[in-house]
């Protein structure tokens, strides 16, 4: 179990910043999706109607799978009870045996922790599910081959995330009195990043019982996210055996790589298809099988920047699946592939005029004979072209903090053409006001830093005085604009400079599935100090465009996070935006206008309208002075 991690680069070196981690003690996607739940509660409330968010318990039967691909945030409330704590998520776990899985940490189902005592362990996060009618199996053979088996990793290649001795995660049967009874129990351990276990249950003749369930429980640091495990593949089924791993499934395990790396996000006119873009694009996945099997990968990109989709496809031969393992053994790495494909099509996309996304990624098809659970057979991603280069992917797993008075972080870029930097964004974790509402600090702009490039001096373009002051922010980014203009061609460093005292000591969050090695320096004194114990993607972000520079420099507006509601949204709805807005473009995601409209007044509100097919759209919504804020907006 463990606190706030200190890692030191190079401890005895006074004069080099110290670098230490923080865990963090809140998931903002878990609260809103809390907050949505308890509007839900409260119409049900006054109107009598169960809404879809909290579905009544239900009577379940053989066979139960979930490898929670079908739904994010929360578990499939088809299969399992609500209230859960347990996340679903794409985040926190090594190449898990397919994408999504449910992960148990310190943090509840309002996304806060159960405990704000730091020093608080016990029971955290648990998931049930419904009753499950098992009376027909009483008394016969068949009673003997049912099993529960799912995969299961202590943590990931995060170390502050580990569970250590002394915590564990427990599975328990509900027998016919409706008491449970635990039949497997796995400890924390020292290891750090283990791979998937795969574990194996015989159900006792005795739980063949009209109200069967089982649950998994976990034990750990009650105060944020520590002590993670990470659960997928559930299977609960008749007609099979203790070494019974295989399954006719293709599952993808990974997002798709980035399409501009090192980046996530570059500004929309840094775009050139000719000098910008991956040599290859690659996911990873599991064949399940026993067999070898022949299959066909598509790879397929959605913008605005094509008269068409970009389609590529080919045919595949995949490694064998697993071997017929036994319980506790880790997951066959001969089942795991990594598939690559070059993205020569991107040729064609158009220089854009205006921020964009374009969403890519793969599927397969393949007889259903050898992949019977399609859910996890598709992937995307996307990449999002606004006025900003990011590595992060948006989200943020843990935060790193400097110790040390006057301590300074510097985030290296390179960017692709000259340009102005219009302001930095920063993704500071509310830790950073543990002592104020208010943080001074200074932001801070360096050209080259002494070491680095073969450079012998700094060389600082612009330094100004701040203050951070706590917000709301809807993507928990903190935006400084440039108080002048400030260009920048090829390499480059933004960051940020701490005042004097610890109640000023700021922690910035880091995006663990983004590697960005090497780009993060600190310093104390006068000697920069690269941290290489990670390479986490820090949540900084530099901005492009000025509004106030001369005409040869180009111009455009800054683009901002949109806060939208409700989000997911019913067909039909009213959609209210958070902010005093102009005008609003609805789009999707390739491109094609569905809702153009004037908006008057703050926090606007407007119809969308009933025909609206379900998916993803983004909105757009223009300021009268010119300010642009984008969001991504899900309708049911």
């Amino acid at each position: 179990m463990l606190g706030t991690v200190v890692l030191l680069s190079l401890l005895m070196v006074p004069a080099i910043a110290q670098v230490a981690v923080s865990n963090i003690n809140a998931l903002p996607e878990m609260q809103a999706v809390w907050e949505q739940e308890q509007r839900d509660i409260a119409h049900m409330r006054l109107f009598g109607k169960r809404p879809p968010s909290i579905l009544a318990d239900t009577i379940l039967s053989l066979p139960i799978f979930d490898d929670f691909s079908t739904t994010t945030i929360r578990p499939n409330l088809n299969i399992w009870k609500h209230g859960t704590g347990v996340y679903v998520n794409n985040r926190f776990a090594n190449n898990p045996p397919s994408l999504g899985v449910a992960t148990f940490d310190g943090i509840g189902a309002n996304g806060l922790p159960y405990s704000t005592n730091i020093a608080s362990v016990g029971l955290s996060d648990s998931l049930v599910t419904h009753p499950i009618n098992l009376s027909s199996f009483a008394g016969t053979p068949d009673t003997a081959t049912i099993f529960l088996s799912f995969y299961l990793q202590a943590g990931n290649r995060e170390i502050e995330l580990r569970p250590d001795v002394g915590d564990s995660i427990i599975v328990q049967f509900k027998d016919a009195n409706l008491a449970w009874h635990t039949f497997f129990v796995q400890g924390g351990s020292t290891s750090i990043a283990p791979p998937f276990a795969y574990h194996a249950i015989r159900l006792p003749g005795r739980f063949c019982h009209s109200q069967f369930a089982f649950r998994f429980m976990a034990f750990g640091k009650q105060n944020g996210l520590f002590d993670v495990w990470n659960l997928d593949y559930v299977r609960l089924a008749a007609n099979r055996s203790l070494a019974d791993s295989a399954a006719t499934d293709l599952a993808f395990s990974t997002k798709p790589s980035p399409l501009f790396p090192p980046y996530r996000s570059i500004p929309y006119d840094h775009f050139d298809s000719r000098k910008v873009g991956a040599d290859s694009l690659h996911a990873n996945f599991y064949n399940h099988n026993l067999d070898r099997i022949n299959f066909n990968l598509d790879f397929r990109a959605d913008s605005g920047l094509a008269k068409r989709p970009v389609t590529l496809a080919n045919l595949v031969t995949v490694p064998f699946g697993p071997a017929i393992v036994g319980s506790g053994t880790a997951i066959q790495e001969r089942s795991f592939r990594t598939l690559s494909v070059v993205p020569a099509a991107f040729s064609p996309l158009r220089k854009p005029t205006l921020p964009t996304e374009i969403t890519y990624g793969f599927s397969l098809r393949e007889d259903p004979i050898f992949n019977t659970f399609t859910a996890n057979d598709t992937i995307t991603t996307t990449a999002a072209l606004r006025d900003y280069y990011a590595y992060d992917d948006g989200t943020h797993e843990k935060a790193y903090f400097v110790i040390g008075n006057s301590a300074r972080v510097l985030y290296q870029f390179v960017a692709s053409q000259r340009d102005t930097l219009s302001g930095i964004s920063f993704g500071f974790d509310p830790k950073s006001f543990q002592f104020s509402n208010a943080v001074p600090l200074g932001v801070i702009v360096y050209r080259r830093i002494k070491g680095q490039g073969g450079a012998i001096n700094d060389t600082a373009l612009y330094f100004s005085s701040q203050v951070l002051q706590r917000s709301s922010s809807p993507d928990g980014f903190y935006y400084f604009p440039m108080s002048r203009p400030v260009a920048v061609s090829d390499t480059f460093y933004v960051g940020y400079q701490q005042n004097v005292g610890i109640e000023n000591t700021l922690y910035i969050r880091a995006d663990i599935n983004t590697a960005a090695p090497g780009r993060f320096f600190s310093n104390f004194a006068t000697i920069w100090d690269k941290y290489t114990r990670s390479d986490n993607a820090l949540l900084i972000r530099p901005h492009f465009g000025c509004n106030t520079c001369p005409v040869a420099i180009r111009q455009r507006s800054p683009v901002l996070a949109l806060k939208l509601y409700p989000n997911p949204a019913m067909l039909g709805q009213d959609l209210q935006l958070e902010g005093t807005f102009a005008k609003v473009e609805i789009q999707t995601t390739a491109g094609k206008m569905l809702v153009k409209g004037d908006l008057e007044g703050r926090d606007p509100r407007f119809a969308l309208p009933a025909d609206m097919p379900p998916g993803i759209y983004l909105v757009r919504a223009t300021a009268r002075n010119g300010s642009i804020a984008v969001g991504k907006l899900s309708v049911q």
